[in-house]
């Protein structure tokens, strides 16, 4: 057992040094507590691109439910990423080194958050990534084996469940 843990951390101070990541990609699924400004773009209510939202970020009110970083912008930094970006605005940035799917005040069931306007529900979100598997990753390979290696080494972060039963259940 000891032996594991001395050659993990010896892994990550090796990476840490070298620079060089400890993931490919960080991929971001959830509610408000991961939405990092997906919900900005999208026809609600429930935005935080505006103060107090961010008065603690580098970059401002990013849309993201805090005043300052995500628990999915600390595990970026700690695997040596980039934040991952909101999906909706992968125009402006490439998903090879992840993107955050996460939309305030959706949840798992689909009607979840529908009465404050348009959310990503999780099935939405899942979606939006195989179509980022589909469509926009391959450009970045070789072909799919390279593909699936680089998705297999992924990180894949999830939370989401609180707005169900906050939504649909206490206020029934």
């Amino acid at each position: 057992m000891s032996t594991l843990i001395i050659f993990s951390v010896l892994h990550l101070l090796i990476s840490l040094v070298c620079g060089a990541p400890l993931a490919p990609a960080l991929y971001v699924f959830g509610d408000s507590l991961f939405d990092s400004g997906n919900n900005n773009l999208l026809p609600t209510v429930s935005k935080a691109n505006f103060k107090p939202y961010g008065v603690d970020f580098a970059k401002g009110d990013t849309g993201r439910f805090t005043n300052g970083r995500l628990v999915p912008d600390f595990i970026a930094e700690f695997l040596g990423l980039p934040y991952p970006p909101p999906c909706i605005s992968i125009r402006t940035s490439t998903p090879v080194t992840g993107l955050n799917y996460a939309s305030a005040s959706c949840g798992i069931l689909p009607e979840t958050g529908q009465s404050t306007g348009k959310c990503l529900s999780l099935d939405d979100q899942i979606d939006l990534f195989q179509r980022t598997v589909k469509s926009s990753l391959p450009n970045h390979f070789e072909g799919p084996n390279e593909l699936m290696k680089y998705l297999s080494k992924s990180i894949f972060v999830v939370c989401i469940g609180s707005n169900d039963y906050m939504s649909n259940y206490l206020l029934i």
